[in-house]
């Protein structure tokens, strides 16, 4: 993997572990339905990207908007797609 492109994404399981608090927590207060994270696959070396499941009460530009702050808090550059439930 190559370290230098994303600086952090791989430096710890810290940003990893901070990610996944954020979005648990915008699934508990019902933000979003689900998410997934490309931390384990083969296109994680391009950088965290995060999709999150809308669930059908709120927008998904809504979504984007609160996981994005939400997201800015631990890490800088994380992808984001927002599917519809």
């Amino acid at each position: 993997m190559n370290q230098t492109a994303h600086p952090g994404f791989r430096r710890s399981r810290g940003l990893r572990g901070d990610i996944n608090l954020v979005l648990n927590r915008l699934v508990g207060q019902g933000v979003i339905a689900s998410y997934r994270t490309n931390f384990d696959t083969v296109e994680a070396h391009q950088g965290p990207h995060v999709t999150v499941t809308a669930p059908p009460s709120r927008a998904p530009d809504d979504v984007r908007l609160r996981v994005m702050d939400a997201l800015a808090a631990v890490a800088v550059g994380v992808g984001l797609t927002v599917e519809l439930e």
